[in-house]
């Protein structure tokens, strides 16, 4: 009989594939391996889609899906429209836990979430139709890539400021900077502040201001997936990346370029990584 683990999407983009790929790797540890993953995210409130819409799980040793439609009915009548707040996700009347991995074998249907310390699994992918439309808009190398955190979690923009300007001194054939943010007036202070002739800046994101975070203060989430994405696979494109290294978000894509893999299929990342 099969048995199902049902994984709930919580947090940003990297929180969610963090906690996610310890899902897969605790189903896949799993013997026999009788289990089926379900990855909902329907119920994510910041990621609004469905898992397919953007990714791909490319694992031999792993059964999922992103549905309940071929789930027994009395078990999708138990989990297909709970959050992992429901499960007791951050939710103080459960006692609060941020993540919670424990497989009772035998249950038929366990539910775990919440992130965790590993990096985004290679085995996770952009979908290739997401990944052809993104590829459309490539940027001419060479250009220089900023991931700048400054909502829910701080960094001091003028020390990036001069970061960014001490490595466009080094690098003076670099004429493009690409611009990932969740801060609204960061943009502008660099139009402001950089005192480097011809320097084009770039960007797809576009936060909106005083939002608690991008992922969650966004009104659009599809549009926002779709941008995280973007901004993404920009910088692993790029020729220099700085990054926020309080972040997730910056953090897995440093350990990509480190260990020469990424969420996009055949793409693999020769940026170098110059930390603010």
């Amino acid at each position: 009989m099969t048995k199902y683990v049902v994984y709930k999407g919580t947090g940003g983009l990297f929180h969610n594939l963090q906690g996610l790929t310890t899902a897969i790797e605790t189903v896949c540890s799993i013997s026999p391996p009788n289990y089926t993953l379900i990855v909902d995210m329907k119920n994510h409130g910041a990621f609004g889609c469905m898992f397919k819409d953007y990714f791909t799980i490319c694992c031999e040793r792993l059964t999922w899906t992103d549905n309940y439609n071929d789930v027994p009915r009395a078990i999708a009548e138990r989990v297909a429209h709970t959050s992992a707040f429901h499960h007791g996700y951050l939710n103080p009347r459960q006692g609060n836990h941020s993540r919670s991995y424990d497989i009772d074998l035998s249950s038929d249907v366990n539910v775990i979430y919440g992130v965790t310390n590993c990096h985004v699994s290679p085995c996770i992918k952009v979908n290739e139709g997401i990944r052809q439309e993104i590829a459309r808009g490539n940027i001419a190398p060479p250009y220089m890539a900023v991931h700048f955190r400054n909502t829910d979690i701080k960094n001091n923009p003028h020390e990036f400021i001069s970061t960014i300007q001490t490595a466009l001194d080094e690098h003076t054939h670099i004429k493009t900077l690409y611009l990932a943010t969740d801060n609204s007036e960061f943009y502008q202070l660099l139009r402001d502040h950089l005192s480097v002739d011809s320097v084009t800046i770039l960007r797809n994101t576009i936060p909106a201001a005083n939002i608690y975070n991008l992922h969650y203060g966004s009104r659009d989430k599809h549009k926002q997936m779709y941008e995280s994405l973007q901004d993404v696979y920009h910088i692993l494109r790029s020729t220099v990346f700085i990054p926020s290294m309080n972040s997730g978000f910056s953090r897995n894509i440093v350990h990509m370029i480190n260990e020469q893999y990424t969420i996009f299929e055949g793409l693999v990342s020769d940026a170098r990584v110059v930390k603010a």
